[in-house]
This record gives structure tokens, sequence and C-alpha cells, in this order.
């Protein structure tokens, strides 16, 4: 039994695997007081250890986690949600469970970006870029039909670049702008509530709440503006979008509807550049929010082969 584990900062979705046949699905919830409280990469790693020992047979486990990872020594190398990471995580899983046979783990974006090419699109992509959005927005790349990680596992970080880069005093970064999660939270602190999801956000902005139009038209202006730039720098053949939310059609309509406003850059009365065809490079993620599984299954069974 092969069983991945999509890290995300709300919580961690488990697929399980039988060859690449979905057997199980099931999703592991945190306990914290608020979306901004860390958590301890260990009180992760034992939640993962209690659903595995669920199987009496050998298996195999992949996990994607958010931020860079170290695919080789297999340790978390940034914090994000997940503080306290110095922590061997092949040792002390295999140590708690000793049916487990092998593990690998991989950035969720990066993740996600091979799961859709080997499963989603079926290895026909020769470039591609994946975008998550999720707590945050995740990127990975797949250059000339290869996994890009970077020479230090720290590349395609898209959610830790600077969001301002003319104001001296403004370290805002992308997550901010640009991650469901932020736009959740920003409601929160705006409204004075906390007991609303993503969905419930889309109740509220369709029936006209203010604050959310407002939140909405910003964070949809912020991603697309991202889109275009990414765009710009990768000329992909197709830039996908995944994590829960693109499965919203409404999203993503009013997504690349925000896109097109921003198609042609014009200064002085001069087209700097055209991108005309963004709009057909643009698309939803076929895996959606299974891709990061998806995607760990394909590099387990791509390291199994060598």
């Amino acid at each position: 039994m092969n069983i991945m584990f999509d890290v995300g900062g709300t919580g961690t979705k488990v697929i399980a695997f039988r060859g690449n046949e979905i057997k199980n699905e099931s999703y592991i919830t945190y306990e914290r007081k608020s979306l901004i409280e860390p958590i301890k990469l260990k009180d992760l790693l034992d939640k993962i250890c209690e659903y595995t020992l669920k199987f009496e047979e050998k298996i195999n486990i992949g996990i994607a986690f958010p931020g860079p990872v170290d695919t080789i020594k297999k340790n978390v190398i940034g914090e994000t949600t997940f503080i306290d990471i110095d922590i061997d995580i092949e040792k002390y899983l295999k140590d708690k469970n000793k049916n487990i046979q092998s593990i690998f783990i991989e950035n969720d974006a990066k993740a996600a970006a091979y799961g859709e090419l080997v499963y989603g699109r079926n290895n026909k992509v020769k470039n591609l870029v994946h975008l998550t959005v999720g707590s945050g927005l995740g990127m990975g790349v797949i250059i000339n039909g290869e996994l890009y990680r970077g020479s230090t596992f720290n590349s395609t970080e898209i959610s830790r670049t600077y969001s301002n880069i003319s104001k001296n005093n403004d370290d805002q970064i992308n997550a901010v702008n640009t991650g469901l999660g932020a736009v959740i939270y920003k409601y929160q602190i705006m409204s004075g509530t906390d007991s609303v999801d993503g969905k419930g956000l889309f109740e509220k902005y369709n029936s006209g709440d203010e604050i959310v139009k407002q939140i909405f038209d910003e964070w949809l202006t912020s991603l697309a503006k991202t889109i275009v730039n990414i765009h710009l720098i990768f000329d992909a053949d197709l830039i996908t979008i995944g994590g829960g939310v693109s499965a919203n059609e409404q999203f993503m309509s009013e997504l690349k509807e925000k896109v097109k406003q921003y198609t042609n850059i014009e200064i002085m009365g001069r087209k700097l550049t055209l991108n005309q065809n963004i709009e057909k490079v643009l698309q939803t993620s076929k895996l959606k929010n299974k891709a990061a599984c998806y995607g760990m299954l394909a590099i387990m069974e791509e390291n199994k082969n060598e």
C-alpha cells in the first residue's frame, strides 16, 4: 500500500493507493486556536504515524510539505505553519512504525506540478507551471519534462517573494496577498469574526458583503498580476491552477477575467509585451486538490524504477 500525505496550512489530505488506484481518502485536522498559530513538526508527524498504524501490511509513504524541503536528506529546511523542524523525518517515522518500507518527501507545489505532468497530462507537456492556491501560494515548475528543484531546494518559493519591490520599509510577501488563508484571516480581522471558511467567504461575496468584495478584488488582482509575471518569466506551455479553490468555477472564471485586464502592458502608448496566448495557457488543474498526492506517487514510482 502506498499512502500519500499532502500537508496544508489548515489540514493534511491523505490518499491511500493500491498501485495507482485510490483505495481510501481521509483528512487529518489540526488542533489550534487560530490560522496563525504555529504547529510543531513533531505533532504533525505523530498524527501521520498514527494514521499509518491503521495498516497492518508493509507500506510506502510520501509526504508533500509546504515550503522548502531537502529531498535527499529528507528534512524540512524552512519554517511555514510548522516550527521546530530539525527532525530526521525518515528515522522518526520508521522508529514508530516498523511496517514503513520507504519514505519520500517533496515540496507540496512541486509535487503537485509533477502529479499534473504525469497523471493529469500524461507527460505530454514539456514546460508547465503549477500554482497551488491554498493557505499561501505554492508554485512548482516543469522544464523540458523535468521537475525543477534548484541548487538548494529553495526554487519557486513564490509565497516568500516580495510583493512590493519599490517601498523601502515594506516587507510584505506574496503569501499575504495571494493565499486564500490570508484572505480568510483578513476577513476575520476586518469583520471581527473567526467563524468563516473559504466556502463561507464565497457565500458572503455573492450576497454582496462589502468587506468580502473589497478583499476578493485585491486578492484576484494580486493573483492575476502574479500569473502574468510568471507567464512572462517562464513562457510555459501551461499554467495550471490547483488547490481546493480551483474546483470553484466562479473563482476560476473571475480569475481569468482579471488576468485579461493585465494581458497587455502599455507605457506612454507603447506596448511592451503582448500576452495574447495567456488565456489558452491558463487552465484549471485536472487533478485539482489531489495533484500533490498523485505527484508523490509518481515520485515514489520513479525512484523505485531507478
